[in-house]
């Protein structure tokens, strides 16, 4: 019970663990019950881990939920556009300077017929209002007095120029991502606001206010690549720096940067990025692709694993029994390692939640079933642990199965403990059912 302008306001969390955000007269309320886990302030370590402990092992990225929506991360960002911004300013100032014109398909009403009468568009104009555009010929027919002629003029609105207009759009939106969450950081916000101002003033000048004028295409940014980006160096520059965003960034114009206490709905899968990233790492493996989550296939590859997170494993690597079922299922693993070698397994599911320093029961049932439909004898657990300092790998096993319990969350020391857990944890690859 919370007491509240005078009143108290019942609030059941019975079922409710986590966090939750509570909004009274305007005012905003954010808390944690017991099972909170790591925290508000353990997810921003976790970020941070990735951004930090594991930039050095290649890890430079973003993560992608399968919502379709891209967690961010400011610091990401601001590395991009210390690289980029400054680049993409000077080009975009050259091409402005003197832009390749195309021409553009479009009508107008012409007094003459003849070849280049667009017969439908005429059509209709006439049916409009046939008693000013129709003329009677002696009772015998009419004749028209105005048609619809195609006509192509020239034109600045082309598809290399609208991807550099999308672009510029796209930096100074970064720019004021970064610059909101740098407040503290006078030298990096004072360098997003300058960009801000420098691609603001590009985007007020004529050609750019015209291009935007009936819009911009959502695919603009990643249309396929033109004459004048192949032939012109400025255009040539300018798709270079847009296909960096895509790669960076899985930029889509839909996808909207998650704010800081969005990162609570989505704390279970950034867990299982952290995992996964954290594994790869002492496995050896590289990221196949900088938006984790895209790749179609392995999402980190090395010398002699396949990493692959959060997917429906090939069948070629582990196949469930129910796909030859008349109700095939649609399992997706959180990690499974692939030894290509010999195609041997291990399959790992990071839960975010933890009793004390050991994995939950739920957590070992739902592991359980994987092991079941993939007929695998032992699987591992990966889980925040309430006290890491105190948290130590337990095997649970009998009848010859086994279920590895490993303690994993952002803390000094993390890559070096796992740097000598994961060859235990090798020992026990299993032969890939297919």
């Amino acid at each position: 019970m919370e007491r509240v302008a005078g009143g108290l306001l019942p609030v059941d969390l019975t079922r409710s663990t986590g966090f939750h955000r509570l909004v009274v007269e305007g005012r905003e309320y954010w808390f944690g019950t017991e099972d909170a886990k790591l925290g508000l302030d353990g997810i921003e370590r976790m970020l941070n881990h990735l951004r930090t402990v594991y930039a050095g092992a290649g890890w430079r990225g973003q993560v992608l939920f399968s919502s379709g929506e891209v967690l961010r991360d400011p610091h990401v960002v601001y590395g991009w556009l210390d690289r980029h911004a400054d680049v993409v300013v000077a080009v975009a100032r050259e091409i402005l300077a003197q832009p390749r014109w195309g021409s553009e398909a479009g009508r107008r009403m012409s007094r003459v017929g003849g070849p280049g009468v667009d017969a439908a568009a005429t059509h209709r104009l006439l049916r409009s209002d046939p008693r000013r555009l129709l003329v009677e010929v002696e009772g015998k027919g009419y004749l028209p007095l105005r048609v619809v002629r195609k006509d192509r003029r020239a034109s600045v609105r082309t598809a290399a120029n609208l991807r550099l207009l999308a672009l510029l759009r796209v930096v100074a939106r970064l720019a004021g991502e970064v610059r909101a969450a740098a407040a503290e950081d006078e030298e990096a916000a004072a360098r997003c606001l300058r960009w801000q101002e420098e691609v603001g003033g590009l985007l007020r000048l004529g050609v750019l206010r015209e291009l935007g004028r009936d819009g911009v295409p959502a695919n603009a940014l990643h249309a396929a690549r033109t004459a004048d980006e192949l032939a012109d160096r400025r255009y040539r520059a300018m798709y270079g720096q847009a296909d960096s965003l895509r790669r960076n960034f899985g930029w889509q114009a839909t996808r909207e940067p998650l704010s800081r206490f969005a990162y609570v709905d989505y704390a279970d899968r950034i867990y299982q990025s952290f995992v996964a990233v954290a594994l790869a790492d002492a496995l050896g493996c590289a990221p196949v692709d900088p938006v984790l989550g895209r790749a179609a296939g392995a999402a980190f590859s090395g010398p002699e694993f396949d990493v692959h997170v959060d997917r429906t494993p090939p069948e070629g690597v582990l196949r469930s029994w129910r796909l030859a079922s008349s109700t095939p299922d649609r399992l997706r693993p959180d990690v499974l390692v692939h030894r290509r070698e010999d195609g041997a397994v291990l399959l790992l599911d990071a839960k975010y939640r933890a009793h004390g320093n050991r994995a939950t029961e739920d957590s070992r049932k739902e592991v359980l079933a994987y092991m079941a439909s993939y007929g695998l004898e032992t699987a591992v657990i990966a889980y925040p642990p309430r006290n890491a300092a105190y948290a130590q790998v337990a095997v649970v096993e009998g009848a010859g199965q086994r279920l590895i319990e490993l303690p994993v969350a952002p803390r000094a020391g993390l890559r070096a403990e796992l740097a000598a857990e994961v060859p235990k944890l090798l020992a026990h690859l299993a032969p890939g059912r297919y």
